[in-house]
């Protein structure tokens, strides 16, 4: 898990980096047609897109975690499974047994 936060982390920044470089860049060579062109703030952009990847990493953990509960549920209904099934087995032969005496 810790590793995933430092991904997300250098991810993360290097957007960040990556998008005021290209802001700050645009903005010296066009500033003569800043007033013709709006252009949404690349912090905001940034922090929606962040907001969706964690919103979305969120929901995933949820799934994963509810897909995880159900795997265990499923080994220990099978175990019980097996169980009856041998319970069963020594029934029948038991049975069996009686019948000979």
């Amino acid at each position: 898990m810790n590793q995933s936060k430092k991904k997300y982390f250098s991810l993360s920044l290097f957007l960040v980096i990556v998008i005021n470089l290209a802001y700050s860049t645009g903005s010296i060579s066009q500033e003569d047609n800043i007033e013709d062109l709006v252009l949404q703030d690349p912090v905001e952009i940034l922090g929606d897109s962040l907001f969706v990847q964690n919103d979305s990493t969120i929901d995933s953990k949820v799934s994963q975690e509810k897909i995880t509960d159900l795997s265990i549920e499923t080994q220990e209904l099978l175990g019980e499974y097996r169980l009856v099934l041998q319970q069963i087995d020594r029934l029948i032969a038991y049975n069996d047994y009686v019948e000979r005496l």
